[in-house]
C-alpha cells in the first residue's frame, strides 16, 4: 500500500533531500527548491490546508499555469485526501466556472489575485480562495501565508493528525477530476485515482531510463494529464525538474541541456520547420546541396530502418531482419553515405545543439506525429518516442521502447495494460486489420464526474473505448490511423468538439451543412454546403454546373467571410477554434453515398477518407 501519490513520492525522496528538485523560472516563489525543502513545503501546506477544514473527499478548484507552487499544493492537497479540479490559467471564466461549479468546488487555488478578479463572476459560491504567488488580500490568503499557518499548526502538536491523514489515503481513493472540454458541449470531469497514476508511474521510468540527477524541462501545461503524471514520474525518480515556457523554450533548453523532454506534435513541428527554414535562407547552391543531402539521409536511414526491422513496412507488418534486408540495407547505406554524412554536419548538428546538445530522449504525446517529422528526429540520430493515451487512461496507454523504437508506431502497450481492436459488431480483429481501440488496466478512470450515461458509453466490462482506430501489428505494437468518434485532436493536443462548431455556422442561411476537419493538423478546416439559393439572393453569380460552383471563387469569398465572422473571437469562440480553411461541397452527404447513417449522422471517419485528397489540398499551406 503506497497510500497514494505523494507518500509515495515523499517516501523515495526521503533520501535525495539534498537533491535538486525543481528549478523555477521568474514567475515561481523560488529560484530552486531541494527535495528536502520541497517535502517540507508539502507538510507546511497540507497541514495550512486542514486548518482551513478541508477534509477527504472535498473537491477544490486550482487554476494556474505552471509554477512551484503548482506542484507544491498539489501534492499538499492529494496528501490529506483532497480531490483537486484543476484548469489552465488561460482558460475562459465561463469555462473555469463550469467546471468548478459541476465538480461541486466549495474552495479554489487561482494563480494570482488578477486571475480570481477575472473569473471571479462566474465561480460557484466559495468558502475559500487562495492565491499561488503575488500579493494576498482580506479573506484572500497567499500560499506563503498558508504555509506560516501549518507551520504553526505542526509546532502546536498537528504532526500527530497530519501523519494519521496522510495514512487514511488508499490507493484507489480519487486523486483528481480533469475536465476534457470546457463549456464546449457537456463538460466531462475524467476521475482519476491514486492508483491510476501510480500505474504510469510504475510502468513508464523503466521505458524511459529515467534516473536520480537527470534533468527535464517543463513546458508544457501541468494541469494536462500528459505533463502532470510525468511530473510525478520525475519527481518519484529523483530527477531536476526545470520549468520553461513557449516564451523562453528555445533559451532554457540551452541553458539547462536536459535529458527528457516531453510535449505535443506542434512544438517537434516547430523545431522540424525552424531547420527547414534555416535551409531555405541559404544561398542557391548551399541549399541545393544541402536539400540534396537530406533527402539521401532519409533514404539511407529508410533502409537502415529496414535492416533492422524498426519500420512498418505494410498493414501489421514491421521489416523482417535477416540476410536479405540488411543486404540490401548495406547497399543502399554505401550509395547514401556521403549524403548521410553531409546531412549531419551540416542539417542535425544544428539540431543537437537547439536540442540542448545532449540529444534528450523526446516523448511526443497528446495528439498525431506527423511521419514526416517523426522521421527527421530519427534519422538525426534523437530519440523521439511516439507515445498514445487519454486522460481517461492517466494517459499513458503505449510508448515506443528506446531499444526497438518502431516508426510508424506508437509502440507497445505498457505492463499490465490489454489492447483490443474491434469491429463495428465488437468482434476482435486480428494483427493488420483497423478498427476501434480498446483498453483495459490499472491506468483506466473511474468513469465521468456525476455523468453515469457518458461513462456507460465509453466503460463496458472494465474495457475502455477509447473513440480512436487502430490495428496491432504481428510484433504486438500499436498503429493509429483515425478517429472512430467526433472530437478533434488538433497537432498542439488541443480537443475540439466539432458539433458545436456545425451548429453555430448551420444557424446562418446562408450554410445549409458544415463539416469540420482538423485532426492532427495544426488548425481546423470546414466542408461547407452552401445554401446557393441564398447565395444567388446575395448577388452571387454562379454557374448551373454543382462541380463548377463549388469552385467558383466569388461563392467561396462568401462563404468563408461568413464563417470567420461566426467564428470571431468576440462571439465566445477561442483562438484555436479559429476556421480560416473553408472548402465548398458539390452535392449534400447522404445514406446512398455512405456518408451518411439511416439516422442522417455523419459519418467522419468515411467523410475523412474519401475527401483525403481535398482535406489535404485545403491544408497545404496550414
Amino acid at each position: 500500500m503506497n497510500h497514494g501519490i505523494p507518500n509515495r513520492i515523499r517516501r523515495v525522496s526521503a533520501a535525495r533531500r539534498d537533491m535538486t528538485a525543481l528549478v523555477g523560472h521568474k514567475a515561481c516563489l523560488q529560484p530552486s527548491w531541494t527535495y528536502g525543502a520541497l517535502l517540507d513545503a508539502v507538510d507546511d501546506l497540507a497541514a495550512g490546508f486542514l486548518a482551513l477544514g478541508f477534509r477527504p473527499g472535498d473537491r477544490v478548484g486550482i487554476a494556474s499555469e505552471n509554477l512551484d507552487a503548482w506542484i507544491a499544493a498539489d501534492l499538499a492537497l492529494l496528501s490529506i485526501g483532497v480531490v483537486d479540479v484543476p484548469r489552465g490559467g488561460d482558460a475562459s471564466a465561463a469555462e473555469i466556472g463550469a467546471c468548478f461549479t459541476h465538480a461541486g468546488c466549495r474552495s479554489a487555488i487561482f494563480e494570482d489575485a488578477a486571475l480570481y478578479d477575472r473569473v471571479k463572476d462566474a465561480l460557484p459560491p466559495l468558502d475559500h480562495v487562495i492565491v499561488l504567488r503575488g500579493e494576498g488580500r482580506p479573506g484572500i490568503p497567499t500560499l506563503s501565508e498558508l504555509r506560516e499557518r501549518g507551520r504553526a499548526a505542526r509546532v502546536a502538536g498537528g504532526d500527530a493528525e497530519l501523519a494519521a491523514r496522510y495514512a487514511a489515503v488508499a490507493d484507489d481513493d480519487l486523486a483528481t477530476i480533469i475536465y476534457t472540454s470546457g463549456t464546449s458541449g457537456n463538460p466531462k470531469g475524467v476521475m482519476l485515482t491514486h492508483a491510476n497514476i501510480m500505474h504510469n508511474m510504475d510502468a513508464v521510468p523503466g521505458i524511459l531510463e529515467f534516473g536520480p540527477g537527470l534533468r527535464y524541462v517543463s513546458f508544457l501545461p501541468t494541469w494536462h494529464t500528459f505533463e502532470r503524471t510525468l511530473e510525478y514520474i520525475v519527481l518519484d525518480s529523483g530527477m531536476e525538474l526545470h520549468y520553461s515556457s513557449k516564451r523562453t523554450l528555445k533559451a532554457d533548453i540551452g541553458r539547462v541541456s536536459p535529458h527528457f523532454l516531453a510535449g505535443v506534435p506542434r512544438v517537434w513541428e516547430m523545431f522540424h520547420q525552424a531547420v527547414l527554414g534555416t535551409i531555405e535562407k541559404l544561398p542557391g547552391w548551399k541549399k541545393s546541396l544541402v536539400g540534396w543531402a537530406l533527402s539521401g539521409s532519409r533514404r539511407f536511414n529508410d533502409a537502415r530502418r529496414r535492416a533492422t526491422g524498426t519500420t512498418v513496412v505494410g498493414p501489421g507488418r514491421e521489416a523482417e531482419t535477416g540476410f536479405g534486408p540488411k543486404i540490401a540495407g548495406f547497399l543502399a547505406c554505401a550509395l547514401t553515405s556521403l549524403q548521410e554524412f553531409l546531412a549531419r554536419r551540416f542539417v542535425y548538428r544544428g539540431l543537437h545543439a537547439a536540442l540542448g546538445g545532449n540529444r534528450p530522449i523526446i516523448i511526443s504525446g497528446g495528439g498525431p506525429l506527423p511521419p514526416e517529422v517523426d522521421a527527421f528526429f530519427l534519422d538525426a540520430g534523437v530519440p523521439l518516442l511516439n507515445g498514445y493515451g487519454l486522460t481517461e487512461t492517466a494517459p499513458v496507454l503505449s510508448v515506443r521502447i528506446p531499444r526497438h523504437n518502431v516508426f510508424g508506431t506508437i509502440g507497445p502497450p505498457l505492463h499490465a495494460t490489454d489492447i483490443r481492436i474491434v469491429d463495428e459488431s465488437g468482434a476482435t480483429l486480428p494483427a493488420g486489420r483497423k478498427g476501434v481501440i480498446l483498453a483495459r488496466g490499472p491506468q483506466v478512470m473511474k468513469g465521468y464526474w456525476n455523468n453515469p450515461a457518458a461513462t456507460a458509453a465509453c466503460l463496458r466490462d472494465g474495457w475502455f473505448d477509447t473513440g480512436d482506430l487502430g490495428m496491432l501489428t504481428q510484433k504486438g505494437s500499436l498503429v493509429i490511423v483515425g478517429r472512430a468518434k467526433d472530437t478533434i485532436v488538433l497537432r498542439g493536443g488541443e480537443n475540439v468538439e466539432p458539433a458545436n462548431i456545425e451548429t453555430a455556422l448551420m444557424a446562418s442561411p446562408l450554410i445549409a451543412d458544415a463539416m469540420v476537419v482538423g485532426h492532427g493538423r495544426k488548425a481546423l478546416g470546414v466542408f461547407v454546403l452552401p445554401d446557393w439559393d441564398v447565395l444567388k439572393a446575395r448577388g452571387v453569380a454562379l454557374p448551373d454546373d454543382p462541380a463548377a460552383r463549388a469552385e467558383e471563387a466569388a461563392a467561396r469569398k462568401a462563404v468563408k467571410d461568413e464563417v470567420v465572422r461566426i467564428m470571431a473571437p468576440s462571439n465566445g469562440w477561442r483562438g484555436f477554434e479559429q476556421i480560416t480553411k473553408v472548402a465548398l461541397l458539390a452535392a449534400p452527404f447522404s445514406p446512398e453515398d455512405g456518408t451518411l447513417t439511416a439516422t442522417l449522422k455523419k459519418k467522419r471517419n468515411v467523410i475523412e477518407e474519401r475527401f483525403a485528397a481535398a482535406i489535404d489540398a485545403m491544408f497545404d499551406d496550414a
